[in-house]
């Protein structure tokens, strides 16, 4: 089995894990206290740095579970990606949306990418 590598770079930082063995993403993690008022966006760090296998990449997307009217912005982290990871949310609902330290917020989907040759072509 692959290995998905995770930097924790903050004391508030958690491993991302599978609520399940079946779920088919890892759980993110808030690292910081928050809240987002309805209309509003915020980044919500994770204090987490990943390092996704060999010929796959992560797909950051919202919990099956989310509260009705929050986004979260799709996320790509390939092996070239190095920056921490942030949660981009967005509150379309109508209430203030309140998230702790250790709340799940996001999940990771690994898929398997595949590379291929590009060539010009005049009509299909």
């Amino acid at each position: 089995m692959p290995f998905l590598k995770v930097n924790i770079t903050g004391t508030t930082g958690k491993c991302p894990v599978k609520s399940t063995p079946d779920a088919a993403g890892y759980t993110i993690f808030a690292a910081e206290d928050g809240s987002l008022a309805a209309g509003d966006s915020a980044k919500i760090q994770t204090q987490i740095i990943l390092g996704v296998p060999q010929d796959t990449c992560g797909h950051l997307v919202p919990l099956s579970t989310s509260a009705c009217g929050i986004h979260i912005n799709t996320v790509i982290v390939d092996r070239t990606t190095s920056d921490e990871l942030a949660v981009h949310a967005f509150n379309f609902g109508g209430d203030t949306w309140s998230w702790k330290v250790g709340d799940p917020i996001a999940q990771l989907i690994l898929e398997k990418i595949e590379d291929a040759t590009v060539i010009q072509v005049k009509s299909f």
